[in-house]
């Protein structure tokens, strides 16, 4: 309030008549609280960004844990698959010995 005073001073004494100066302090003022509710209303502020960071933080260990169950679950996988691979290849051999035995007859 006492800011749109000053404006209607100021313009007063710029030779403005006076309800054109108070229009002209009103639309300032509410100009100026327009700005300030967008500013609130957009800003963050230090309590939001610490709960943001909490956020990420117990995002970032749930996902910790899940990408290392995962490397846990792969890596028994492979285990698995190495040894179906080698009991392939034991298998072929024997069949190539089979065969090569059934050829020398």
């Amino acid at each position: 309030m006492q800011a749109e005073l000053a404006i209607v001073d100021a313009l007063q004494s710029a030779g403005v008549s006076p309800e054109k100066a108070r229009a002209a302090a009103a639309a300032v003022t509410k100009e100026i609280d327009h700005r300030y509710e967008i500013h609130n209303r957009t800003l963050a502020t230090r309590g939001d960004v610490e709960s943001a960071r909490r956020d990420i933080e117990a995002l970032r260990a749930d996902v910790t844990g899940k990408v290392e169950s995962l490397r846990a679950d792969m890596y028994k996988m492979m285990g698995e698959q190495t040894w179906k691979l080698a009991a392939i290849v034991i298998a072929a051999q024997g069949l190539v010995i089979a065969a090569l035995k059934w050829i020398e007859r």
